[in-house]
């Protein structure tokens, strides 16, 4: 776990506090991801590992995800007030998987499909 925060004078550098340590880092990146209004953006997709499911959620409202078999039994439900799910592909099985996301506040839905990989 660090903190950061930008030292004044040195541009961008940024002071580290991490487990106790101290030290300064350059800004390798930046980053800026677009998910238009009722759409998603999932990466990467196969999922080998972890993905991020990113979403448009800018009034931090209850949002959840639902994933479904090729059955349509839901097998996995997780819930955020962010614009993003952590999806890990050693919770489902090896296979082709429907998902849904649900704002709470509007009952907006937005269907999507991820495949998982071992």
């Amino acid at each position: 776990h660090t903190r950061s925060c930008l030292v004044s004078g040195l541009g961008d550098v940024y002071k580290r506090q991490a487990l106790g340590g101290e030290g300064e880092s350059d800004i390798l990146g930046v980053e800026v991801l677009f998910v238009p209004a009722n759409s998603y953006l999932l990466r990467p997709n196969p999922i080998s590992g972890t993905a991020d499911l990113y979403f448009e959620n800018a009034n931090n409202e209850n949002i959840e995800l639902k994933i479904y078999d090729d059955l349509g039994s839901v097998i996995h439900k997780k819930s955020t007030n962010t614009n993003r799910f952590i999806l890990d592909s050693s919770m489902i099985s090896t296979g082709l998987y429907y998902f849904t996301i649900i704002n709470q506040a509007s009952n907006r839905v937005i269907n999507g499909r991820a495949l998982f990989l071992h």
